[in-house]
């Protein structure tokens, strides 16, 4: 899953993401700004290579701890 960062200050922007398959918590991701004001895209957050084959439920969550956080979700790639 791919995610673009804002590190732009004066607003929230800092990023904090847990990730759970079928239930279970699998991944987190967080990211706090530079403060260089810049994007960056195509940003890796989460990836996994032992999901089996079949149906499962991704569940992105956010914020983490009861904090604000900013989610720009770019795309995902399953293969």
């Amino acid at each position: 899953m791919y995610c673009i960062l804002d590190n732009a200050e004066g607003y929230t922007t800092f990023t904090n993401l847990t990730f759970s398959i079928d239930g279970a918590l699998v991944g987190a991701f967080s990211h706090s700004p530079d403060g260089s004001g810049t994007f960056l895209y195509n940003v890796l957050v989460y990836a996994n290579t032992s999901i089996p084959d079949g149906s499962h439920i991704f569940i992105i969550h956010s914020p983490n701890g009861g904090s604000d956080a900013l989610v720009l979700f770019d795309y995902v790639v399953y293969t």
